[in-house]
């Protein structure tokens, strides 16, 4: 099994470098191939962690499928359906992520848990409201308020279990997805890459070998 993960990460870091100098050059084709590749690299790696063999690895699994999908459906440009597609799936990949991440708490912790949902919700409006029309942005509040969640679970688990790699890796997730936004909604630049694929990929990595870690 040892043997297995490391080729599976050593093949996820060369899908990803792959990928990055196919965004960098603006490389459809390359970008069309190294992707998918990139994507079943972090599923082959939660695999070979063990995922099937509990609840938390099949959560960590699924999340990982339904972002691969939603990566598949971001190859196309533009906001479109395919985008629109694309951040559902990813949606739906925090909140089973933010599943797999709860550890119960307090009614306060609830609360804090709602207002910093709010909050990133109302946020999107100034960033992104002249950008995109009404449906788009509605999606993205949502999209904002559920990534939040997820993070706050993910620091919360660090604090109860001191693994705090996981709150990082949750943290580069939606450092990553500011500069998706940036990129599809503000300006589009391949520099906006340089963080975009490296923090997404780093952090599905984290999540995928966080299943052999005593959570």
């Amino acid at each position: 099994m040892g043997q297995n993960i490391t080729i599976s990460l050593v093949a996820l870091a060369v899908f990803t470098a792959g990928l990055l100098g196919a965004e960098l050059k603006q490389s459809r084709r390359a970008q069309i191939i190294f992707k998918p590749l990139a994507g079943l690299a972090f599923i082959a790696l939660a695999i070979f962690c063990g995922a099937l063999e509990n609840a938390y690895g099949q959560l960590i699994l699924l999340a990982l499928v339904l972002s691969f999908i939603g990566d598949n459906l971001l190859l196309r440009k533009g906001t479109g359906p395919a985008f629109i597609g694309g951040l559902f799936a990813f949606l739906l990949a925090h909140i089973v992520y933010a599943i797999a991440f709860f550890r119960g708490g307090s009614l306060a912790f609830y609360a804090l848990l709602a207002a910093l949902a709010i909050l990133s919700a109302l946020a999107m409006g100034p960033l992104y409201k002249s950008h995109v029309d009404k449906a788009t942005l509605a999606a993205t509040r949502l999209y904002g308020a559920i990534i939040t969640i997820m993070v706050a679970l993910a620091i919360r688990l660090g604090m109860d279990t001191g693994i705090w790699i996981i709150a990082v890796a949750a943290i580069m997730f939606a450092v990553s997805d500011v500069f998706v936004g940036r990129d599809r909604y503000i300006q589009q630049s391949p520099k906006n890459f340089l963080a975009i694929t490296p923090l997404y990929f780093g952090a599905q990595a984290v999540f995928a070998l966080s299943i052999l870690w005593p959570l």
